[in-house]
């Protein structure tokens, strides 16, 4: 999720006048204002979302004896098809597991708004997606659609067909006269919900193209009197988004709330084990200052690669539950201790020399940005659901690693974000940025995203190699012996990999690689950086990266397949 905050100062200079004469006694006064403040504003966005899909609603369940369908079930916690209704041949299958409902939280690659791996044609569905601005600065939204991926299958890079076969019907729902309640997962023209997609439409008639990169961006609130009435999303409200797709030709109802119709008579054989994925970002701007914005003006062609640190936005007042220095609290690890379960710690700037031993499911963050706020003595992550943001860390010896992150076994829902991970300083063999292990169990739902990680000898080391879900995006892995080590299971995109040393690798896959559910895509692969394969493994797929000496300079025999192969080099982030 991207979120803009543009801030336009303006120097106050006062000029004295100074009168110079003879000396004498004058009554005088001087009266001070102090503690004269600027608190730069925020953006801030959260996303919920729920989930259709053919006749059954993605719900999120309680533990306990809760019904999915006619009958009731003995469930545990968690998202389960919900199914009032049940058909013949039922699918999705009511009370099986289901992952596109989730409550109010931040945007990221375990929170998908589709992740379906068997639809067929006239399957159709419908998300409605609420965006809570947090706080009560208003703004303009688009949503960016960009497709990443259309190929006949997980192996095969051909371009699909799915995204011509898929159609889709966007609408602001938001509706709210005749006593129609806003986001209620229908299309009501007379209640005043508006088409942002003014029919059906093709996914690569919206995009613009069925080939990687083609991308849209869809206004959903901006100066444009047609898109929410010209007026940016009210500060602290809620705005609701209704997006409904079908595997054939989409109809919107007649009569306002009706259901959509599918009709998948027309989809040819060809799409069968087709694949498809896109990246989906909401976008705040600031409406204050910009009357006249458009969503338009924001999108840049083509996708950008590498970190960026002026896109760590860092906490600030009551998002901070421990803040570190304050009374009684002078290291990270007294505010570790200090805090509970899913509160944020918030770390001033400044150097910390400490090994810090994250055990809880929280969010360390600094305040300051990593150019401001390091920890020398690295990180000994042993809790899932924990972030680590906006920190540099230099390494420390864990246990017996040299890591900037230690990472313990079988830990999941991990956000890595807004590093410096560097190594420069340590000389030692075998130091990682990040370093994963097993202890029984693999890693999943790692995410690791803006980071710059560089001065090790690798990277990030996976062991026992990456889980599912692992992602890897956005980041600058540079000078390291090895950038990434025995990747498999992961998504590698929008990085930028380079080395001084000429032909140096950028990451290496051996015999666990498991090529369907790996994804290695427009990344930059600079100064002749590769893709090595080890233990005879064949058949690596990397279509859409750029090899600035060509993918053909993957040594002989090392099984990598490059192409399509990216012309030019992706603009950096």
């Amino acid at each position: 999720m991207i979120k803009r905050l543009t801030i336009i100062g303006a120097s106050l200079v006062f000029l004295g006048a100074a009168y110079i004469g003879a000396t004498g006694a004058f009554f005088s006064d001087a009266q001070t204002s102090t503690r004269n403040t600027f608190t730069a504003g925020a953006i801030s966005l959260k996303v919920d979302d729920t989930q259709h899909y053919n006749n059954a609603i993605c719900t999120l369940l309680t533990p306990g004896v809760e019904s999915t369908n006619s009958s009731s079930t003995l469930v545990t916690a968690g998202d389960f098809w919900v199914v009032t209704n049940p058909q013949r041949d039922q699918y999705p299958v009511a009370g099986s597991p289901c992952n596109g409902t989730w409550t109010s939280t931040t945007l990221g690659p375990t929170t998908q708004f589709f992740n379906f791996s068997d639809i067929k044609p006239a399957d159709t569905g419908e998300d409605t997606i609420s965006m809570d601005l947090t706080n009560s600065n208003p703004a303009w939204a688009c949503a960016d659609i960009t497709l990443t991926k259309n190929q006949m299958s997980t192996t095969d890079t051909t371009p699909g067909e799915l995204a011509n076969d898929i159609q889709v019907f966007i609408w602001n729902d938001n509706g709210a006269a005749g006593g129609v309640t806003p986001g209620n997962n229908a299309y009501d023209s007379a209640g005043g919900d508006t088409a942002l997609t003014p029919t059906p439409v093709s996914l690569a008639t919206l995009l613009g193209g069925s080939t990687p990169n083609s991308m849209a961006s869809i206004p959903l609130a901006d100066s444009n009197v047609a898109d929410n009435g010209g007026q940016p999303l009210a500060g602290g409200s809620s705005s609701h988004i209704g997006f409904a797709w079908c595997l054939g030709t989409l109809t919107v109802p007649s009569t306002s709330g009706g259901a959509f119709g599918c009709d998948g008579s027309a989809v040819g054989n060809s799409a069968q084990n087709n694949t498809l994925m896109a990246d989906i970002t909401l976008q705040l701007e600031q409406s204050r200052n910009q009357p006249t914005f458009m969503c338009s003006n924001t999108v840049t062609a083509g996708a950008k690669v590498g970190s960026n640190f002026a896109h760590y936005i860092p906490p600030t007042g009551q998002e901070c539950n421990v803040n570190v220095p304050s009374v009684d609290i002078t290291t990270i690890q007294e505010g570790v201790d200090a805090a509970s379960a899913d509160q944020t710690v918030c770390v001033a700037p400044g150097t910390y020399p400490e090994t810090v031993n994250l055990n809880k499911g929280i969010t360390l963050a600094s305040t300051g940005g990593p150019a401001e706020t390091t920890i020398n003595g690295g990180v000994n992550l042993t809790s899932g659901s924990s972030a680590i943001e906006g920190f540099t860390i230099i390494p420390g010896s864990i246990g017996t690693s040299t890591d900037s992150i230690f990472m313990a076994g079988g830990l999941s829902s991990v956000n890595i974000a807004s590093n410096d991970l560097n190594g420069t300083t340590v000389a030692v063999v075998g130091s990682r940025g990040i370093e994963t292990t097993s202890g029984g169990s693999y890693p999943s739902g790692i995410v690791i995203t803006n980071n710059e990680i560089h001065g090790f000898t690798t990277g990030i080391y996976t062991n026992p190699h990456t889980g599912d879900p692992f992602s890897i995006t956005d980041n600058d892995i540079h000078d390291n012996t090895s950038g990434i080590g025995g990747v498999t299971n992961a998504t590698v995109e929008n990085n930028e990999f380079i080395d001084t040393t000429a032909g140096g690798e950028a990451m290496g896959a051996d015999t666990t690689y498991n090529g369907p559910s790996t994804t290695i895509t427009m990344n930059n692969f600079l100064n002749g950086s590769k893709i090595n394969t080890y233990g005879g493994v064949t058949n690596v797929s990397a279509p859409n990266n750029f090899f600035n000496l060509g993918g053909a300079t993957q040594e002989a025999g090392e099984s990598v397949i490059f192409t399509p192969e990216t012309a030019s080099q992706y603009a950096h982030n």
